[in-house]
């Protein structure tokens, strides 16, 4: 909704700023939205949000491409917002599980120990 109205306002106007700058601002700032980004479920998907990033692109041509999921040559948007669900959830099931088995591995190898300088007794 706020893309939308910031769309129609001039490019980098200080009202489109101010629309999209305040609740970013808000976010990082630590506001949970009254415990909605507290929620497990939303940790987790932050969490595998860079495999989502890498993955989202090869699960959307897979399945529009290689599985002939949508006629892309008599397009229908009503056909193609059915498979948006669907094309989430198989993003976010796959990008969470290659987040626990290889992203957070190398995640944990990377951190160092606490005890890591200290002399030993």
């Amino acid at each position: 909704m706020i893309l939308l109205i910031s769309m129609k306002l001039k490019s980098y106007s200080t009202l489109q700023m101010l629309i999209l700058g305040i609740p970013f601002a808000l976010f990082v700032l630590g506001n949970s939205l009254h415990g909605l980004l507290e929620i497990r479920g939303l940790k987790i998907l932050g969490e595998a949000s860079f495999s989502i990033y890498l993955l989202h692109g090869i699960v959307i041509y897979s399945a529009f491409s290689l599985l002939g999921a949508y006629d892309f040559t008599t397009p229908d948007p009503l056909s193609y917002a059915l498979y948006l669900p669907l094309i989430i959830l198989l993003t976010s099931s796959i990008s969470v599980a290659t987040y626990w088995c290889i992203e957070h591995p190398f995640l944990r190898k990377a951190t160092p120990s606490t005890d890591a300088g200290l002399p030993r007794a």
